[in-house]
């Protein structure tokens, strides 16, 4: 420890002996999930992807980046419609089903769009896609689509950070008491008073509840107690 209590800041230069260190920089960005669906000569096919971002509003563009020693890469790099589908906190089960199977409709609500691009119903938000640009991008490549209807739902978000599924509430009340954790003495106070742990799978503090973030316990392996 340094500076009053702060944990000392790791400093490295990736490379391939240490990207398992590259992901846990990246894990500290807290991201949206979101499930992208397309039809292909074996069916409809999904894959769960946080690689998401709005690109541009005019014309309506997204991106998304899946990974090319993924399984599923074939379907999506020859997609030309897709759908990106956000999802909502209580959904965290169609995203544990298609991190199984592309093939994981079974237990979800879906409909066929005018390309046959499945459609899951109940997100809080769906992107229909037209393929638009493909970009390299290290071990994955840059899907660019261009968005041509959407659709907005209401609910709490799925959230992932540090390697652990989270919920991040919709209801403004919460927003206007909780979207800070206040000064670092005043987090540790907090964490020490609800007795929460470190968790040695994602290094960060589980059980996180002030208002937006519920990480539930159960989603980390190893505990320090």
């Amino acid at each position: 420890m340094a500076d009053g209590g702060h944990e000392m800041a790791i400093q490295f230069k990736p490379d391939e002996d240490n990207t398992q260190m590259l992901r846990n920089a990246f894990s500290r960005f807290i991201s949206g999930v979101t499930i992208v669906t397309t039809a292909s000569d074996q069916g409809p096919v999904g894959i769960t992807a946080n690689r998401f971002s709005s690109l541009s509003l005019n014309p309506p563009l997204v991106l998304w980046s899946p990974a090319i020693d993924s399984r599923r890469f074939t379907f999506f790099e020859q997609a030309e419609y897709f759908a990106i589908h956000i999802l909502a906190a209580n959904q965290e089960y169609i995203c544990n089903n298609f991190l199984k199977s592309p093939f994981a409709f079974e237990e979800t609500v879906t409909k066929r769009n005018i390309h046959n691009v499945p459609l899951i119903e109940n997100c809080l938000a769906r992107f229909e896609c037209k393929k638009s640009a493909i970009y390299p991008g290290g071990d994955h490549i840059i899907v660019v689509g261009e968005v041509g209807n959407v659709e907005i739902g209401d609910g709490s978000a799925l959230t992932f950070f540090l390697g652990v599924f989270a919920s991040l509430a919709s209801d403004e009340r919460n927003f206007g008491h909780s979207a800070t954790l206040g000064t670092y003495e005043q987090f540790c106070a907090l964490v020490r008073a609800r007795s929460w742990h470190r968790c040695n799978c994602c290094d960060g503090i589980c059980n996180i509840d002030t208002g937006i973030f519920q990480i539930r316990l159960e989603q980390c392996i190893t505990l320090a107690r």
